[in-house]
């Protein structure tokens, strides 16, 4: 990774500094944000919730309200296994799992995910700071949109996501992002991660990207992330390969 494109961030570090560095195409990390325990223990509840709610009907189209949801992101360059979603996302190859959570205070996610009250609240919070312009409410709608917090898991031997960006979200002004680091590369998973690619240079965060970090940047920015690969077998309902969350306005 270019260290003039990776800044570190310090605990005194101004908001509108790391909003100015984010604008410029910097990638600012916050170390240890959250202890790993706490990502584990948010990891199992999400799965636990997986197993106890169906997931998002394969004929129901992506709801526009506050709605929690979960489903497989499958894309149609690659045949969904039966009882899995076939899901062509702007025909850029993907393969993962999915979960949206838009209003966290639902009763369903307090009782079922309560870590994400330990987690949600705390980068609400650093988002409306670092991206002001459309965060100003805390479970309202930006240009008809609605914000979601969206955990990926990409499972050992076939999650990946190729290069893509968030730019229709840049577009409508949503500008900056927040992600969170949910795995531990060695620890939860053996080979793939998270790439940039700015200037014609793939800056590879696989090695210092961990669970409890948070990574603020430009929602424009291209990324990918490697197929994720383990000696051992994994699986949608297991906790390992490579977790992460995101803001998103949908």
């Amino acid at each position: 990774m270019n260290q003039n494109q990776l800044i570190y961030a310090t605990p005194d570090m101004p908001y509108p500094k790391i909003r100015s560095l984010v604008e410029n195409n910097n990638i600012v990390l916050f170390k240890n944000k959250f202890s790993s325990q706490l990502i584990n223990s948010f990891k199992l509840e999400l799965l636990n919730w997986k197993r106890s709610s169906p997931p998002l009907s394969n004929n129901t189209p992506y709801p526009d309200n506050l709605r929690n949801f979960h489903l497989p992101i499958i894309s149609t360059e690659n045949p969904a296994t039966a009882g899995d979603i076939e899901f062509d996302l702007n025909k850029t190859n993907v393969m993962l799992y999915n979960f949206r959570i838009g209003d966290s205070q639902d009763k369903e996610i307090i009782n079922k995910i309560p870590t994400s009250q330990k987690i949600l609240p705390e980068i609400l919070s650093m988002y409306k700071k670092i991206n002001p312009d459309c965060a100003h409410l805390p479970h309202g709608t930006y240009f008809n949109k609605n914000l979601f917090f969206e955990i990926v898991h990409y499972p050992c031997g076939f999650g990946y996501f190729e290069k893509h960006t968030h730019f229709n979200n840049f577009n409508d002004g949503q500008r900056y992002n927040l992600i969170l680091g949910m795995s531990t590369i060695e620890m939860n998973y053996e080979k793939g991660g998270l790439l940039f690619h700015i200037n014609g240079h793939d800056h590879d965060l696989t090695n210092l990207f961990c669970a409890g970090d948070l990574i603020a940047c430009r929602m424009d920015l291209p990324h990918s992330v490697t197929k994720v690969e383990s000696k051992q077998e994994s699986h949608y309902l297991e906790q390992n390969g490579r977790w992460s969350m995101g803001l998103f306005y949908y």
